[in-house]
C-alpha cells in the first residue's frame, strides 16, 4: 500500500497538459489533411496517388491519437474520482479517530469504536471498492502510528522472508506460494490498524499506563478484528480479508495462552498470527520508542529465543534463527 505521490492539483495540471498536446496534434493533423486535399483539388500536386496515401496515413494517425485522447481522458476522470473518494474516506476516518482520541473511559471508548466499525461496515455494504477503503484506512493509520512507508516495507519484507523459510522447511511451498506470501505481506502492514480505536494519549504515553488505560490499549486487537470482519466480502481461508483477520485480531495471542484478546494457545492461534508475533516483536524492539532505546539485533534475537514456548511458537523461532541475518540486513540498511 503506497501513498499517492501526486496531489489532485498536480494530476489535473498533468492531465490538462497532455490533453492540450494531443489536441494540438489532432488540430495539426486536420489542418495538414485539409491543406493536402485543397492542393489536390486545385491541381497543385502532380502525384495525387502519393498525396492521397499521405492523407490516409495522417488520418490513421489522427484516429489513433483521437482514441488515445478519449481513453486518456476517461481514465484520468476515473482516477481523479477515485482519489477524491479516497480522500473523503480518509477524512471521515480521521474525524472518527479524532473522537476516539478524546475518550477517557472504557465504556465511552467501546461506544465510539462500535460507531467506527459500523462506519466501515456501511462503506463495505455500499459497494465501495475495498482497495479504496484499505488505502483510506492506511493513510490515517500511518499518520497515527508515526511510521513511514519505509517502516511498513520492512515489515512486509520480514513477513515474506519468514513465511517463505517456514514453507520451505516444512514442505508447504505449494500452499504458501509466492502469490499467497505477497498477499500475507500486504496484510501484515495493517497488523496494528486496531490502534485507530485507541486514544493517542495512551499510545504515546511515556509513563506506565494505569490498569484502565492498559485495558483500553489492549482493545486494539479486538477493534482490529472487528474492522477486518467489517471488510469481509471473501470468506476463503486464503483471501486477503482472512489473513487480515488473523493478523489484526490475534497478533497479541501468546503461545502459552496468556495473550489477548481471547487467550487461545499453541496451534489454536492462527499460523499467520504466530508468524506476525515474531515479525512485529523484532520490528518493535529494534525501533526507538518514547520510553526506551532500540535494542540491537543480537538483543532482539535473544529476546525472541527467551520467549520461545511462552510468547512464540518454538517451530517459528527455530526458522527465525536460520534467517535472522536477513532481518539484520533489512534493519541495518533500510
Amino acid at each position: 500500500m503506497k501513498k499517492r505521490k501526486l496531489t489532485l492539483t498536480a494530476r489535473f495540471i498533468i492531465i490538462v497538459s497532455i490533453t492540450l498536446v494531443l489536441a494540438t496534434a489532432l488540430i495539426i493533423g486536420f489542418i495538414s489533411i485539409l491543406s493536402i486535399l485543397n492542393e489536390i483539388s486545385s491541381g497543385l500536386i502532380v502525384d495525387q496517388a502519393e498525396a492521397l496515401n499521405s492523407v490516409y496515413s495522417t488520418a490513421i494517425v489522427m484516429i489513433f491519437v483521437t482514441a488515445s485522447l478519449v481513453a486518456f481522458i476517461i481514465k484520468s476522470i476515473y482516477d481523479m474520482h477515485s482519489i477524491s473518494k479516497e480522500e473523503h474516506i480518509a477524512v471521515e476516518i480521521a474525524k472518527m479517530t479524532s473522537n476516539i482520541d478524546q475518550q477517557t473511559t472504557i465504556d465511552k471508548l467501546d461506544f465510539w469504536n462500535d460507531r467506527f466499525v459500523k462506519l466501515l461496515t456501511n462503506y463495505t455494504s455500499s459497494g465501495l471498492s475495498l482497495k479504496l477503503l484499505y488505502t483510506g484506512i492506511f493513510q490515517v493509520y500511518m499518520m497515527k502510528s508515526m511510521k513511514t512507508e519505509k517502516d511498513f516495507d520492512k515489515i512486509k519484507k520480514y513477513t515474506s522472508i519468514l513465511v517463505k523459510a517456514y514453507a520451505e522447511s516444512y514442505n508447504l511451498t505449494k500452499v504458501y506460494n509466492d502469490k499467497r506470501i505477497a498477499k500475507i505481506a500486504d496484510a501484515s502492514v495493517l497488523y496494528d490498524m486496531g490502534k485507530l480505536g485507541t486514544p493517542g494519549y495512551i499510545l504515546y504515553k511515556e509513563d506506565n499506563l494505569s490498569s484502565e488505560q492498559m485495558e483500553m490499549a489492549k482493545r486494539h486487537a479486538q477493534v482490529g478484528l472487528q474492522m477486518a470482519k467489517a471488510f469481509s466480502t471473501d470468506n476463503r481461508e486464503s483471501s486477503f480479508e482472512a489473513y487480515l483477520k488473523d493478523i489484526a485480531g490475534y497478533h497479541h495471542e501468546r503461545y502459552d495462552g496468556t495473550g489477548y484478546p481471547e487467550g487461545i494457545k499453541g496451534e489454536e492461534i492462527p499460523f499467520i498470527s504466530r508468524i506476525i508475533a515474531v515479525v512485529t516483536t523484532y520490528d518493535t524492539v529494534t525501533r526507538d520508542r518514547p520510553y526506551r532505546r532500540a535494542m540491537s539485533h543480537d538483543e532482539a534475537v535473544l529476546l525472541i529465543n527467551n520467549e520461545k514456548g511462552r510468547y512464540f511458537d518454538p517451530k517459528i523461532v527455530k526458522i527465525f534463527n536460520g534467517i535472522e541475518k536477513q532481518f539484520k540486513k533489512i534493519n541495518d540498511f533500510e
